[in-house]
Formats: C-alpha cells, structure tokens, sequence
C-alpha cells in the first residue's frame, strides 16, 4: 500500500494479528504521522467489531491532552479500510530497549515512573483506560520523555463497547480482576504499570508462561518474587511500592495513579534528604509525571558574552573560607573570668606615738630632778614607781652633785623612747581582698573617755625629802663637820 486518502505511506513500523502500523505523511497538513490501519485478514464480524473499537477508542484519546500520552490527530473508513492518525513519535519502544540489554538505573526508572502514574492519572479522570499498559505501549524519546501509545485495538475507554467477561489485553500485563472478566477501572492500570516497573528493575516477568493458563494461574495465585533479593541494588522504598501495585486484591493498591505518583514523589524526596535520594546514585529523582522535580542546583560556569566567568563559585568559596575563620577564632578565644569585686580592707587606725617630754632644763619644760617619774610612760620596762621603792635613810646626805646625774638619767630616759618608737613596727599597708559579697561595715569606734586630771605634785621623792618647793628651789646642803681622828 502506496497511499491512503490524503496519507502518503513511506515506511511499515510494526505489524500485529489486527493490524498495521506505518509511517506516512499528510499531505493537506504536510506533518508526518503514524498511521494505523486493521488487518484486512480479518473476518467481516472481527472488522467490524475492531472498526466500531477503533473509533471509539480515538473519540476518547482525543479528549486526553498530555505531554506524556500520544496525540490523536485524525480517524476513519477510506475503501474499507480502517485507520487512525495519531502522532508520530521518534524514538524506541521501552520493550526495543529491555531486549537490547539497555540497564535503565533506579534513579532513571523513578522518573519514568513518574511520568507514567501522571498520564494513567489524567487518562483515568477522563473516564479514559488503557487496558494494556506493556513495554510495547511506551515509547522514550530521545531527551528521556516517556510517551503512552496504543490506545487502540488491543485496549478500550471505558464505554459500552466494553461488556463484562470480555477478555482484552496482553496475558502477561493483566490484572487479576482482568482475567477473571469483571468491570475494570483505573486500578487494573496501576497493575499493569508495577509488572512493567517489577521487569525494569529484575530483567524478568513476574508472571511468566508458556501457556496462557499458567500465566493466568500465577496471577491469580502466586505472589511474585521479592525484588531485592534479586537486585539488591533498589531501595527497599522503591521495592515496597512497586510491590503495592502488584496487590491481588484492587483495594490493597494504590486506589488511584495519583495516589501513586504523590507516594513515589514522597518517598524519593524523604530519601533525597536521608542518603542522596535512596535511587542508587545520588542524584535527585524526578517523579513528577512529565514536569521534571526540582534539581540541587550546582556552580555552574558559564561564559558570558563578555568572555567572562560567572563569580558565583568564588563568591560561594570565599563565604565558607570566612564562616571556617570565624569558628576557628571563636574556638580559640578563651572563656571570660567572672568579675571578681575588689574590696579594699578599712584603714588601720593611727598609731599612737609615745610622748616625748623636751629635755630636762629646756624652756617649758620640768626641773631635771621631776623628769624622773615620766619614765614608765616612755619605756616599758622602766623600774617600778618610786613609790614602791624602799627609802634609803641616808639619801638625805647625798650631795647636790647627784642632780648631775640625774640629768644623765633624763637624758638616756630620752634616747631610749626614741629607740623604742622607731622599734616599732610599722603598720602594714591594707591588702586589697577578693570578695563576691561585700564584707560588713567595720564596728563604730567609740569615744575614749579621757579621766579626769588631777592636781598632782610635781616635786620628785628627792625634791620632797630636800625640802625643795614646788617652783625648784631647795635649800643649800650644809656639810658636816671634819672629825678628828
């Protein structure tokens, strides 16, 4: 086949049971186009039956405007033939890269998951299923976009066309309530997708057979198994929800693709925060269906028309150098001391300075023979008053010439009170002491009671027993007479 109506075929993209797949071009348009055309092998029921599918398959697609679903251009009859225009995507099938050996990484598949959970998601709120959702039915473009194709023949809307113990799909990508024929909905999608994440991640099917009805059996049956022990490789996060689309029973899923894809956008970014994002490399991963997550943004160097680098590294090198000098000096800085309070000691009271008496004969002062009793004021040890002293019955004839004497005794009474006063120690200077408190104000000195003076004879013992009067004026010594011997 050359041509179709206005559709100019070039080349066949693939062929199945009930039809044809090739690449033409429209020629009103001038766009290029897949072109999907029934088997012309097929009986007159099965063609129409398939015919009535196919349209009303392409009214439902139409109505799905999605950067992650195929775009449904243009459907129809022309000479018997049954076609569909839809978009024409450059790139290669999922199942074309598993069997290449292409490894997709679990950092890569979260992105696909998520682009796949985002278009299941608007499909099912336009009352649209796919009903085999399969490697073969997602095409990768070549800037990583993952894009779901075939909503055709093998799969239909949900409409009445679909009548209950129908059925329809691939046996190895069916639901357990799909293979039983009872009513579909969006959940027996989110089946299909963990089989097609679960043979991503393992490089096997978990349901597998030779016969159709040991597939179905397994479905039914048998519990898959479990994906770490057959990549140790995959977060056990990621594991968990793949196996969670794989729940028997519909009510044990994720109840919609989007409940999916927020668990799957949750779970990668609380992985991100925990060990670079749970994924296996480290890199952030985009599980948002289409719209691609937010990546850690990173110094980039780019030229700028003037031929110059971006500053933003080095400004960002030169603020962790500057927060690094400033712990460095707060860690060697040492502690502050508490402030300690310096209370100086109250002043020592003044010494009393012994009295000096001027020297006897002096003017003012006391006759040499009265400046014997000051003494025991000036010295500590000078003898006992002479009033406790025994009377010597012949003083009476000494001679005068002991007043010179006397005047001796004075005047070495004199020099030994200076001695004594500059023996004495002088009084320390206050130490300052420490205290946190103040210490308690000193006690009030109290006033020292002077006695009362009283009149008192000047006259010394040898004054008195002379007959001296109290102005110094004794009377003259008679000699006694010369004996004869």
């Amino acid at each position: 086949m050359d041509k179709l109506g206005h559709y100019r075929i070039e080349a066949t993209l693939g062929q199945g049971a009930m039809g044809v797949v090739y690449r033409a071009t429209d020629e009103r348009l001038e766009r290029t186009v897949a072109l999907k055309v029934l088997s012309l092998s097929l009986s007159s029921e099965e063609r129409a039956e398939y015919a009535a599918r196919l349209q009303q398959e392409a009214k439902s697609a139409a109505r799905l405007n999605h950067p992650n679903i195929i775009t449904v251009y243009d459907c129809g009859d022309i000479d018997d033939h049954a076609f569909l225009a839809i978009e024409f995507v450059d790139g290669k099938t999922l199942q074309s890269l598993l069997a290449s050996g292409v490894k997709i990484s679990p950092a890569k598949l979260v992105k696909l998951a998520g682009q796949l959970f985002g278009a299941l998601a608007y499909a099912h709120e336009h009352d649209v299923v796919h009903r085999d959702i399969k490697p073969a039915n997602l095409m990768l473009t070549p800037d990583g976009r993952l894009k779901i194709t075939d909503f055709g023949i093998a799969q239909l809307p949900t409409s009445d066309l679909t009548r209950v113990g129908t059925v329809v799909g691939s046996p190895r990508y069916m639901a357990p309530e799909q293979v039983e024929g009872k009513k579909l909905d969006g959940r027996a999608d989110i089946f299909a997708a963990g089989i097609v994440l679960y043979e991503i991640l393992t490089g096997k099917r978990p349901f597998d057979g030779e016969h159709v009805a040991t597939i179905a059996y397994r479905i039914l049956h048998e519990t898959p198994e479990d994906i770490r022990s057959i990549n140790p490789d995959v977060p056990e996060w990621l594991a968990e929800l793949v196996m969670r689309c794989l729940e028997k029973d519909p009510a044990n899923r994720f109840q919609t693709a989007r409940e999916a894809r927020s668990a799957l956008r949750e779970q990668a970014s609380t992985a991100a925060v925990v060990g670079g994002n749970g994924s296996g490399n480290g890199k952030p991963a985009e599980a948002n269906g289409g719209e691609a997550a937010p990546k850690a943004s990173k110094p980039v160097v780019e030229e700028s028309t003037g031929g110059k680098r971006n500053l933003l590294p080095w400004l960002g090198l030169g603020g962790v150098v500057l927060v690094i000098a400033l712990g460095v000096g707060l860690m060697g800085r040492k502690p502050a001391k508490p402030a300690t309070t310096v209370v100086e000691a109250p002043a020592a009271a003044p010494a009393i300075e012994p009295e000096v008496l001027p020297p006897p004969g002096a003017s003012g002062s006391l006759p040499a023979q009265a400046a014997m009793p000051m003494q025991q004021n000036v010295a500590a040890d000078a003898p006992p008053p002479p009033s406790k002293m025994p009377i010597d019955p012949n003083e009476n004839a000494r001679p005068k010439a002991d007043s010179e004497q006397d005047k001796a005794a004075a005047k070495k009474a004199k020099t030994k009170g200076k001695t004594a006063q500059e023996a004495a120690p002088a009084a320390e200077p206050p130490k300052p002491l420490e205290h946190h408190e103040p210490p308690p104000p000193p006690p009030k000195k109290e006033p020292e009671k002077k006695a009362p003076v009283e009149k008192q004879d000047d006259r010394s013992l040898l004054e008195r027993l002379a007959g001296c009067t109290a102005d110094g004026q004794c009377p003259k010594s008679k000699l006694p007479p010369k004996r004869d011997r």
